[in-house]
């Protein structure tokens, strides 16, 4: 629906997220999160005038990105691809264990807490405060597992390819 949007919201550099972020708040009239989820859910809860006016606004974000030398919504998007892979690059030239470790405390903390609502009754307030920190800890956990094993955007790029080769057929 809005692919420069979504390519900006979707990179790991926090200055196109925040300027599709910016777009989409300015489109529906509302405040939006500067992240892919918090742009999601925007788009997600918007209605339909709102959808055609974010449509518009992509249009003109297109523009705007194309006079800063941005050509193809791809190009953001390979933008992220590029900053994950220069942080392994970097973990492995300089031999840094901490990405690993770093990893490891946010699986186990994720995991643990998990775990341990599952088995436990809270009262309510202490109750919202973990289910506060599962979200922190489920991005978190989210991000680790992009790091290590790839992002969906692969994926999504499969995904593309069949729907595409469907609709030749």
């Amino acid at each position: 629906m809005a692919p420069w949007v979504a390519a900006a919201a979707s990179c790991a550099l926090p200055g196109p997220v925040g300027m599709a972020a910016k777009v989409v708040a300015t489109a529906i009239g509302k405040p939006v999160a500067s992240s892919m989820e918090g742009i999601a859910a925007a788009v997600a809860g918007a209605t339909p005038e709102q959808l055609a006016a974010i449509q518009t606004a992509d249009q003109q974000f297109q523009l705007n990105m194309q006079k800063l030398g941005f050509q193809h919504e791809e190009e953001l998007a390979q933008g992220a691809y590029a900053d994950r892979s220069n942080a392994r690059a970097r973990e492995v030239s300089l031999r840094d264990r901490m990405p690993t470790i770093l990893g490891l405390f946010v699986t186990l903390g994720f995991f643990g807490l998990v775990g341990l609502m599952a088995f436990h009754a809270f009262p309510d307030k202490t109750r919202d405060v973990l289910m506060l920190l599962i979200g922190a800890l489920t991005v978190g956990w989210k991000d680790v597992m992009g790091y290590y094993f790839g992002s969906s955007a692969g994926s999504d790029d499969k995904n593309e390819i069949i729907s595409n080769l469907s609709k030749g057929a």
